[in-house]
Formats: C-alpha cells, sequence, structure tokens
C-alpha cells in the first residue's frame, strides 16, 4: 500500500525530480536550466517551492507559488506557478494535498491563492 506523502520544501537537490515532473507534463526541459531556476526560485523571498515525497518512490509531486501584493485586493496574492504529480501518484489525493498546503502559504502570508494554471491530469 503507498504511504502518505510528506510535503516539505524543495531543495536543490530535487532539480532532477523537478525536471522529470515537469518532462511528465510536457514541457520541453533542460536540466542544467531546471536546476539553476529552483536554485533562484529558492532564494526569491516571493516564491514558494514544496515537494510531496512518499517513502517507495521519493518526489511524487511539486507546487511552486508566487506572492505578491495586488492593488485590487488590497494585499498579498498567491499564484500557483507550476501544480505536477508524477503519473504514478495520480489519483490518491497529492495534487488536492498540495492545493491545500498552497492554500495555507497564501494565507499565512495574508492573502489566498487565486490562480490555478495545470494541464490536464496534473492533480
Amino acid at each position: 500500500m503507498p504511504t502518505t506523502p510528506v510535503i516539505r520544501s524543495a531543495a536543490a537537490a530535487d532539480a532532477p525530480a523537478v525536471t522529470a515532473l515537469l518532462h511528465d507534463l510536457g514541457y520541453p526541459v533542460e536540466p542544467d536550466r531546471v536546476a539553476a531556476t529552483v536554485r533562484q526560485l529558492l532564494d526569491d523571498p516571493g516564491a514558494v517551492v514544496v515537494v510531496a515525497v512518499d517513502d517507495e518512490h521519493g518526489v511524487v509531486g511539486l507546487l511552486s507559488l508566487s506572492c505578491r501584493p495586488v492593488l485590487r485586493l488590497q494585499g498579498m496574492a498567491g499564484t500557483i506557478e507550476e501544480l505536477a504529480v508524477r503519473p504514478a501518484a495520480r489519483g490518491r489525493g497529492v495534487g488536492d494535498r498540495l492545493l491545500q498546503y498552497a492554500k495555507g502559504l497564501a494565507s499565512a502570508r495574508g492573502g489566498s491563492a487565486s490562480r490555478w494554471p495545470w494541464r490536464d491530469g496534473a492533480r
């Protein structure tokens, strides 16, 4: 029986798994550029990158969130930039858990997660 994935902050060492997740969604990826971008995001105080990890398969999901002030809201808004779940982990609620985590992060920063871009099957 698959374990329930743990959601944790991404690390630079997760770049190969992030590359695989983006590839699974059909995006053209260059591993070195993905690794560099992961490092940039980790250093950006307005960005959050988390991964869902299970004991059996390692990283099975990814969510990146950008937070910024928005005038019309008179406060902060969070935008989900990427949401990806490995095909083998789909249907286990990983995407929903990542979404709930994003909502909590946005709320903790004084806003709400307001945009949900994803390709079919990502949840």
